[in-house]
């Protein structure tokens, strides 16, 4: 392959003339289709120099997409690997042979960023065992004299540990070698760069050394890294990094640009990695059980010795930035905020952290509750991009405000003798001072919000709560600061008690609402909500949304709901005004509420209220489809799809609500028509639903419809053959296909064979568990809708399907209420066959079949109460928020355990059941079928089955019938040979079959 003809096709890329362009990119694909030499090629160009660098650019991009697409490792089975080009052994070869200098020679950050991808893509499939001499070849870049070597050396070093820092059985195996071999040079290489801060390459050096300890650490710290010999020298750097002072000439003056500069990121990797080094090995009271046995000393010495002095140093800075004279990033406050709140639970730093908690309270952490000069600018540019920016800033752990939060919180619950009478009156020394400005107010306001869950449980503070309300919310609805008049309804947002709901975005009000506060004066409750109500008409955007949203909380009271009853309508004009402008799901959220509350009230205008909401859906979905091209990312037209969402199940409220208006519906129905028939043709909504809701609901139109059965059949046939298409998407075929078969039994014998021609074919090829499932039940379906033309279809494969049934039975793969009665009813048609109609290799086995369902019969019950308790379950967490907060008043320093660390606990618990199914799954043969290879097959709690009108113990009995009849041998085998058990078991189904028949005949009361 000529590396000119090739250098010159990826030039031509960048030709004016799209026709040109169009051609070299064609040219190249086919040249990269499996031809030797190729890749070979562009690795060349790549590192020659004298190319223009726009073409090393390009052909650095090629590679690394083509090394990704076909470098094929016999580790990942067939079915999970790309179909693309394989890349040739020779290729391999010679792009492994250059990779590492190409990284240390690579011009621009751009094209070794792409080298880099292509360096970890090599690793993860060939080392160490198909490439023996990277390691010693990473070590001599390492320990070499040329700055551009070590820089390489340490790039390939952080390709290796975040390659296998998710692969425990590996990392296990490979990593504790390495670093024993290579730390002791990182960690000389990092304390030299420290020491010398003005060349122009220890930012980065310093920050791919942290960084790649950091990622060194993320599951397992190895026997050398617990050592004090590794420690100590790696704990001075991690210090060195956090104290040292950068260069005023390599810090930008852009804010922006300084969060993202290699000073401020070597700091973060600092931070990140002592705070990793305490929280999940070096805290002995919160070591989850599966790392106590191996860390449990490392703990004990590093609680003891090396996290007082991190928060020492942490503290340091604390007051460094307090007193101005440092300025941290965003990442690194939250961070120390991070350690801080870590540190409150843990006994050895406790004592230290103490007698700071005031001043960090009041100097450190309030001001980033604030409202600052950044977010008055925001709200006067653009309302509606603040209210996003408001709502998602509760919603985001990750940031300096999120964790400001969540400390104020976790100090107060774990800490509440020491800390909590402090903050309150902090909160009072503001609130209760006329020089306060209003932005501290506006902090003061958030940080009750913050506490509000534990002010109503303490014993002490519960009781104030009510005159707090009077004196210090009401008077600032009058306030002529608009942030003010919002803040005191905008904080459900914020974590109580560490939880939160995507649908709460209220501030003050709603928080105590949630929490159960209750008013002792009514005269109270009245002026609160008559104060939101008339904020409903504020001139500020962010006020009328968060009145909205308290008042949304506010009606669940009845004298507040009365109140509202003559203004209703108002008020929802209101909400779809402030939705059309905001486009926010938590709106449409409160418009169900409004609705759900007052359905009678809305009568009179519930078809100019959905017309008004089609309209919004309309617009959005217009949107949506039309950024649907150019956006990047889900989440960048997220907002919009959640809003069309939101106003869908609100106009599904209404519809519910107005049940019992007959002329509303019809109205109602000719004006959704529109919106329906637009949703289907954009594509716009997940199709099984409806479709099987047309298939249960028209089945007389199916049964009619020639057409409409062979579209069904189509779906189902596509959804299992194309190459397009993966076991998802054959699972909704099966769905569909199911459906139609259980809604006409007896009626589709055209379509059987193919049905179960295409389940048998796919039977072949399905990995999942859940779609084994589902092509079961297809086949068991087949049998239910005809059983003898289903026999007669599965030919030969009738006992290997009956084999993989009753397996599944015995094994307890038909767990779900559907499943087990599916097969139930399946297995009652078949025992009405006449004997010869029995294909001969089943008839040995089927005097089995009443045994099975014995089994499933008595097993039916269990399952049944199973999915109600799901069903309960499911609708408590609907509409039930847990508010209990659990306070620690106890007077002493020990430890403290709290709710995060029973959740890290079932976290580890579940990542240790992940890497124990993980490694089983690759030491299995790919070919091999199992059933354990995925999660169990849980209930779907919304699926309305044909079948649901049936009952089991009424169909078994006449089936009993049937086959004395029909197969008078096996009847007699089949009663004879049951256990003692069994046979009493018969008697009381009989006996309940009878009891479901006599209660049937009853008439309706």
């Amino acid at each position: 392959m000529d590396p000119q003809h090739v250098s010159t096709l990826f030039a031509t890329t960048f030709n004016a003339d799209p026709n040109v362009r169009i051609a070299a990119e064609l040219e190249l694909r086919k040249q990269a289709v499996g031809q030797a030499g190729m890749l070979s090629a562009v690795v060349q160009i790549v590192g020659t120099n004298g190319v223009d660098l726009s073409v090393r650019q390009a052909a650095v991009v090629f590679l690394k997409n083509a090394v990704a697409r076909g470098y094929k490792s016999s580790n990942i089975p067939v079915q999970h690997q790309l179909p693309a080009p394989p890349v040739p052994d020779a290729d391999k070869q010679v792009i492994k042979q250059h990779i590492l200098p190409l990284i240390v020679a690579s011009p621009n950050r751009a094209i070794r960023i792409q080298l880099a991808a292509i360096l970890k893509t090599l690793v993860s499939h060939d080392f160490p065992e198909r490439w023996p001499g990277f390691m010693e070849n990473v070590v001599q870049l390492l320990q070499s004299d040329r700055s551009e070597s070590v820089f390489g050396g340490m790039t390939a070093l952080l390709e290796i540990f975040k390659t296998y820092r998710y692969r425990p059985d590996e990392s296990t195996k490979i990593l504790p070698q390495i670093v024993e071999k290579t730390f002791p040079l990182l960690v000389s290489l990092g304390s030299k760069a420290a020491a010398n801060p003005g060349a122009p390459e220890s930012a980065d050096f310093l920050h791919l050394i942290l960084k790649t300890y950091r990622n060194s650490i993320q599951q397992r710290l190895s026997e050398h890294q617990q050592a004090s010999s590794s420690l100590v020298p790696w704990g001075r750097l991690f210090f060195a990094v956090i104290n040292v002072q950068p260069p005023a000439d390599q810090v930008p003056e852009s804010l922006d640009e300084r969060e993202k500069c290699p000073w401020w990121k070597a700091k973060k990797w600092a931070y990140a990695t002592l705070n990793r080094l305490f929280m999940r090995y070096g805290s002995p009271s919160d070591l989850v059980k599966a790392l106590q046995k191996q860390y449990s000393k490392f703990a004990q010495h590093f609680a003891t010795s090396f996290a007082p002095e991190i928060l020492n140093t942490y503290l340091h800075q604390v007051e460094l930035n307090v007193s101005g004279g440092t300025w941290l990033s965003k990442r690194v406050t939250y961070l120390i905020i991070q350690f801080l709140q870590q540190s409150a639970k843990a006994k050895t730093t406790w004592q230290v952290l103490k007698p700071h908690i005031q001043g960090l309270v009041s100097s450190f952490v309030f001001p980033l509750l604030v409202f600052t000069d950044d977010k008055a600018e925001a709200w006067a540019a653009d309302p509606v991009e603040y209210v996003r920016f408001d709502i998602a800033e509760f919603e985001d752990y990750g940031t300096p405000f999120g964790m400001a939060t969540v400390f104020i919180q976790s100090l107060a619950t774990t800490r509440t003798k020491a800390s909590f009478g402090p903050m309150l009156n902090f909160i009072q020394s503001i609130l209760g001072n006329p020089a306060s400005t209003p932005q501290s107010r506006f902090g003061a306001h958030r940080m009750t919000a913050c506490l509000a869950g534990v002010i109503l449980e303490h014993p002490d503070a519960k009781g104030v709560m009510e005159s707090y309300v009077v004196s210090h919310v009401l008077p600032e609805f009058r306030s002529d600061h608009a942030y003010l008049r919002a803040v005191v309804r905008l904080y459900q947002l914020l974590r109580l008690n560490n939880k939160l709901t995507s649908d709460q975005a209220c501030e003050l009000v709603t928080a105590l609402m949630r929490h159960r506060f209750e008013f002792t004066e009514e005269t109270n409750l009245e002026q609160l909500s008559t104060q939101v109500v008339h904020a409903f008409d504020d001139p500020e955007l962010p006020v009328r949304l968060h009145a909205a949203l308290a008042l949304t909380e506010l009606i669940q009271r009845p004298p507040v709901q009365q109140a509202l009853k003559p203004m209703i309508g108002k008020v929802m004009q209101g909400l779809l005004k402030i939705a059309d402008e905001t486009d926010l799901d938590v709106l449409t959220t409160a418009m169900q509420t409004f609705v759900e509350q007052f359905s009678e009230d809305l009568v009179p205008i519930a078809v100019q209220l959905t017309t008004r909401l089609i309209d919004s859906y309309m617009r959005l979905l217009t949107e949506t489809l039309s950024k649907e091209e150019t956006a990047e990312d889900w989440d960048e037209n997220a907002d919009k799809k959640f809003a069309a969402m939101g106003n869908a199940r609100t106009i599904q409220t209404i519809v519910t609500a107005m049940e019992g208006s007959k002329e509303i519906l019809i109205e109602l129905q000719a004006i959704l028509a529109p919106m329906v028939l637009a949703t289907l043709e954009h594509q716009a909504l997940e199709m099984l639903p409806s479709l099987d809701n047309f298939i249960c609901f028209g089945k007389e139109a199916f049964a009619q419809r020639l057409d409409y059965r062979e579209m069904v059949l189509d779906i189902y046939v596509t959804s299992l053959t194309s190459d397009h298409l993966g076991e998802q998407d054959a699972i909704i075929g099966c769905k569909l296909i199911e459906g139609l078969m259980l809604s006409l039994p007896g009626q589709l014998d055209g379509i059987i064979p193919q049905v179960i021609t295409h389940a048998l074919n796919k039977g072949v090829s399905a990995k999942t568990k859940i779609l084994k499932l589902h092509l079961l039940n297809v086949f068991v379906s087949a049998l239910l809708c005809s059983p003898a033309l289903a026999l007669h279809a599965l030919g030969t494969s009738a006992r290997p399907v009956f084999d993989r049934w009753f397996v599944a039975l015995r094994n307890g793969s038909l767990a779900r209420v559907h499943d087990k009665k599916l097969s139930l009813l399946a297995f009652c048609e078949l025992l009405k066959l006449e004997g010869e109609r029995v294909p001969a290799d089943l008839q040995d086995g089927w005097v089995g079949i009443v045994g099975g369902i014995l089994q499933l019969l008595e097993e039916y019950p269990k399952a049944v109460e199973n999915r109600q308790k799901l069903e309960e379950d499911f609708n408590d967490e609907e509409y039930e928020l847990d508010d209990e907060t659990h306070l620690n008043m106890a007077d002493d320093d020990e430890d403290v355990q709290d709710e995060e660390n029973a959740y890290l606990e079932r976290l580890t618990e579940e990542s240790e059941r992940l890497r124990a199914k993980l490694a089983k799954d690759e030491d299995s043969d790919e070919d091999e079928e199992s059933d354990d290879d995925d999660d169990d097959v849980e209930e779907e709690l919304g699926f309305e089955s044909p079948l649901n009108d049936v009952d089991p113990y009424i169909a078994f009995k006449y089936a009993l019938t049937a086959l004395q009849t029909a197969n008078a041998p096996v009847y007699q085998a089949a009663t004879t040979s049951l256990t003692p058990e069994q046979a009493t078991a018969l008697m009381e189904h009989m006996a309940r079959a009878e009891a479901a028949e006599r209660e049937q005949a009853q008439p309706a009361p």
